[in-house]
């Protein structure tokens, strides 16, 4: 007669699913991780390619838009938001910066210089966003980069600065550790 077991025992099954349980939760987590760093550096190339943009047409047309409100009393800038519209065949109809349409010719130079194909896959709504879905800021002058231009998206966790405000910080102090000096936070931003 022959001696074998045809079954498995509890411990085996118990031990066989734990093993699938650890190697599926190291899985998640890998995958997890690549793609929030494949967020934040997507996030980071839009960012630098607004920039490039921005400074392109700057260098044409001498200006940078601004975003001092002109029914502001006080007369300082406000971080706002980036509209695209597009026409019915794909291209670009408008950029609005503040509600205000970029005049013809910065907005061409802006046009020229921005890769289209991979930027409109950030317009969403109408509005300029990072890839977490986060609305992309402007303000000029800038209120960390005073002699130019802020560019700023909140980041994964959806939050400016340390993770406490729901619009950007005014000062480089909220973003940055003041003993060191070091990133406190996971915006992107051109600072």
């Amino acid at each position: 007669m022959k001696s074998g077991r045809k079954f498995f025992t509890l411990v085996e099954i118990l031990a066989a699913v734990a093993i699938v349980g650890i190697l599926t939760a190291l899985g998640f987590g890998t995958y997890s991780f690549a793609m929030n760093s494949a967020r934040e550096s997507s996030s980071k190339a839009l960012i630098q390619q607004i920039g490039t943009a921005l400074e392109a047409a700057q260098v044409k047309e001498g200006y940078f838009p601004s975003t001092v409100p002109t029914s502001s009393s006080t007369g300082t800038s406000q971080f706002v938001n980036i509209e695209v519209t597009f026409n019915t065949d794909g291209t670009v109809d408008a950029i609005s910066i503040n509600s205000n349409d970029l005049q013809p010719d910065f907005q061409k130079e802006f046009v020229r210089v921005v890769d289209w194909e991979s930027f409109s896959k950030f317009v969403k709504n109408g509005e300029v966003q990072d890839a977490w879905g986060g609305t992309v800021y402007y303000c000029y002058p800038g209120k960390i980069n005073t002699t130019s231009y802020d560019l700023i998206s909140p980041g994964a966790d959806m939050k400016f600065g340390d993770g406490q405000a729901a619009t950007p910080p005014d000062s480089l102090s909220q973003y940055r550790d003041t003993t060191t000096g070091e990133p406190n936070c996971d915006d992107i931003t051109n600072f």
